[in-house]
C-alpha cells in the first residue's frame, strides 16, 4: 500500500480517499467509505471487537478490510485503531466454486433445487409478472428399463441442452429431481400463453425426431401465472396443469388457466 499512499498524507479523509481510489473498485468505493467512517466506528466497536468489510479491489481481484480498537482512553473513547488488509482472492474463488456446486446439477449442469428454492424466495416479492413451468419427461422409466441408466441419464443431459436452447435469456431453468423440472419465464403474461405452449411443442419437434442418436422422446408440461410474486399455490397450479398433459395424452403443454 505505501507506493499508493505517500508518508507525508497525515489527514484521514486523504488517507481514505487514496486508499479508495488506488485499492478500491468503483463500484464498492461508497460501500467502503462507509464501513471506515470515523462518526459511527466507536458505536460499531461497542457492538462487536472487529469490523471486516471486502470488496473488489485494483491490486487484487478481492480484498478484505479488518478494524480493531487499540487504544481506549480513560473516559472510553476510542483513540487507535488497527488498520489491516488481506488478499482474500484465492477464498472467494474457492467459495464461487462451492456455491457454484450447490446451485448446479451435477449431472446436467442446470440449475439445482436448491437454487431453484433461492429464485422463489426472491420471487415472493417480485413485482413483475412471470410464468411457472414444470414439466417432465414421458414415460422416463421406460427409457430407464429399456435402454439403460446412462441412456436415461444422456437423455436428461439432452433436455436441458435443447430447452436451454430454447429458453435462451428469457427464463432459467432448473431440475428439480429426476425427471422434473420447472421453469421460470420472466415477464410472461397469460395473453402469452401461446408462447410457451409453442417453445414446448418446438422442444418436443427436437426430441422425438432423435437427437444425437438417443432414443426418441417427449415432454410433458403444465404452465401457470403470477400477476406478482410466487407463492405455493403456483406449484400446485402448475402440477395440476402437468398431470392434465399427462392424462389427456401426453406430449404437450397445458394452462392451468385453461382447465376448466
Amino acid at each position: 500500500m505505501k507506493q499508493y499512499i505517500p508518508g507525508d498524507v497525515l489527514l484521514y479523509t486523504n488517507l481514505l480517499e487514496l486508499y479508495c481510489t488506488n485499492m478500491v473498485d468503483e463500484e464498492y468505493r461508497e460501500n467502503v467509505c462507509e464501513f471506515m467512517c470515523l462518526d459511527t466506528m466507536e458505536q460499531r466497536f461497542r457492538d462487536t471487537r472487529v469490523l471486516f468489510c471486502e470488496h473488489q479491489g485494483k491490486q487484487a481481484e478481492w480484498e478484505r478490510i479488518i478494524l480493531a480498537p487499540a487504544k481506549w482512553d480513560c473516559n472510553g473513547k476510542l483513540e487507535k485503531v488497527v488498520f489491516a488488509v488481506l488478499n482474500i482472492t484465492e477464498q472467494k474463488q474457492r467459495e464461487e466454486k462451492m456455491q457454484y456446486k450447490i446451485e448446479h446439477d451435477e449431472l446436467t449442469g442446470t440449475l439445482s433445487r436448491t437454487a431453484f428454492n433461492r429464485a422463489t424466495e426472491i420471487l415472493e416479492n417480485s413485482e413483475e409478472p412471470f410464468a411457472f413451468v414444470l414439466l417432465d419427461i414421458d414415460k422416463f422409466k421406460t427409457i430407464n428399463d429399456t435402454y439403460g441408466h446412462d441412456v436415461g441419464d444422456a437423455v436428461l443431459s439432452c433436455l436441458v441442452s435443447v430447452l436451454n436452447r430454447k429458453i435462451g435469456l428469457s427464463g432459467r431453468l432448473f431440475r428439480l429431481g429426476g425427471d422434473e423440472f420447472a421453469i421460470i419465464m420472466n415477464r410472461l403474461t397469460l395473453e402469452q400463453a401461446d408462447y410457451v405452449k409453442q417453445l414446448i411443442e418446438a422442444v418436443n419437434v427436437l426430441t422425438t425426431s432423435g437427437v444425437d442418436g438417443l432414443p426418441e422422446f417427449s415432454i410433458s408440461a403444465g404452465v401457470t401465472f403470477s400477476d406478482r410474486g410466487y407463492h405455493e399455490m403456483l406449484y400446485r397450479n402448475a402440477d395440476q396443469a402437468l398431470y392434465y398433459t399427462k392424462e389427456t395424452g401426453r406430449r404437450g403443454c397445458t394452462v392451468f388457466e385453461d382447465i376448466k
